[in-house]
């Protein structure tokens, strides 16, 4: 899943029981780790967007990284 296009950063997180993930197609990404979960070789307790906030829009709106 790493080696596709939508995702840009994969870091683990510190405690190591997460990991932080961006993407440049949520919709894509949603996919994919479906597609990932489904065949049983990961489990995921759960999935939050980080960037659901007006400056997050604003961002995407005007194309910064």
């Amino acid at each position: 899943m790493f080696q596709k296009n939508e995702v840009v950063e994969a870091r683990v997180h510190d405690d190591r029981h997460g990991l932080f993930v961006k993407t440049r197609n949520p919709d894509r990404f949603y996919l994919l780790l479906n597609e990932v979960v489904a065949t049983g070789e990961i489990e995921v307790e759960s999935v939050a967007p980080v960037d659901d906030d007006l400056s997050a829009v604003y961002e995407y709106l005007i194309g910064a990284e």
